[in-house]
């Protein structure tokens, strides 16, 4: 693991060197190396392991999994977040923010951290399945990183597992359950599904659910509509 990576990983880079040492990593370095002389690959090479370095393995309490990041642009290191001042907000992230909306009403939403780092630095774990993805190409890299993902899943649940409730939204998600079986698992369609015609994904109530679980642990419970730092950006 080099340095700079470790630094930027705080706590995380014990629990991931074993896998940023394994030869399947050096795989994925050279695949990316490839990706980039034919196109843009996103996120920016400071922005892979965002998600790692702004939700630090002590305040671990949620995990959100993703797909992987979007590939127009917008992303920024963790699952749904964006820079809103640069990006137009996403249909699945619109959908998320009107879920959270119906649960929590008070919510300010004219100053919601629409990053979704304020989430992240209070111990969501915003893990996108693929890290990285080929410009208009969703899906490109699904390959690289599976194994990766796959590794860091049932980690978290060898270390931690008992104190940690995982959100699986969608099909693609859900194909990990079977790495935590023993762990909190909520599940409901992708928000995609509401934003594209299907449905499923209004009405889960996992904003709420999730600080029922965590209450009844005695762990303090997420702030949803809390305002980020925006300066991590």
């Amino acid at each position: 693991m080099t340095e700079r990576l470790r630094n930027q990983l705080g706590d995380w880079g014990d629990v991931l060197s074993p896998f940023i040492s394994n030869p399947s990593f050096d795989h994925v370095r050279t695949q990316l190396r490839v990706e980039k002389s034919k196109t843009i690959v996103y996120p920016s090479d400071d922005k892979i392991f965002k998600a790692f370095e702004l939700c630090q393995f002590k305040d671990l309490k949620v995990v959100i999994l993703g797909q992987d990041p979007y590939h127009r642009g917008e992303a920024i290191g963790v699952c749904f977040g964006i820079d809103k001042e640069k990006s137009k907000i996403p249909p699945s992230l619109r959908v998320i923010v009107k879920e959270l909306q119906s649960q929590y009403p008070d919510i300010d939403i004219s100053k919601f951290d629409y990053s979704l780092y304020s989430w992240a630095q209070q111990g969501v774990l915003l893990l996108n399945t693929y890290l990285t993805v080929s410009k208009n190409s969703p899906g490109s890299h699904q390959n690289m990183w599976a194994w990766w993902t796959a590794d860091v899943l049932k980690e978290i649940c060898l270390r931690k597992c008992d104190d940690v409730i995982f959100i699986l939204w969608g099909k693609h998600a859900q194909s990990f359950s079977y790495l935590i079986p023993t762990c909190n698992i909520l599940k409901s369609a992708h928000p995609a599904a509401e934003a594209y015609g299907g449905g499923g994904f209004f009405g889960n109530n996992h904003f709420l659910e999730v600080n029922k679980l965590l209450s009844s642990k005695s762990i303090p419970e997420i702030n949803w509509g809390l305002h980020s730092n925006l300066s991590n950006l």
